[in-house]
């Protein structure tokens, strides 16, 4: 059975809230916490992947998706060479407009 966009969406929102809170208790300078961050924010990324292309365009544009992509996929396929100063400024500029397009997109599955 497939899971719901609702369901996916708060998947999501579930990994970002874990991401901010290794990122906000712990060292940043701590390779094991910037892993689990990384791997928290694929997570949500992925997560955000199965939900239906109509629903994710209400509140992420093409473009946008495609550079969220290029990052899970540095993630995953490329992580023992990532830059950590990139994996910050991620964590640093970029998590939070992700995280307000994915409650977007919750609220208006929510309210529809």
């Amino acid at each position: 059975m497939r899971r719901t966009d609702r369901e996916c969406l708060q998947d999501a929102l579930d990994h970002l809230t874990v991401l901010q809170a290794h990122l906000a208790e712990s060292d940043r300078d701590d390779q094991m916490v910037m892993d689990a961050a990384a791997l928290r924010l694929s997570a949500a990324i992925d997560s955000v992947a199965l939900v239906s292309e109509e629903t994710r365009k209400g509140a992420i544009d093409g473009s946008s998706w495609r550079l969220i992509k290029s990052m899970r996929n540095r993630i995953v396929h490329a992580y023992g060479f990532m830059d950590p100063a990139v994996l910050r400024a991620t964590f640093d500029d970029d998590i939070g407009g992700f995280e307000r397009d994915v409650r977007r997109l919750l609220e208006t599955l929510r309210i529809g």
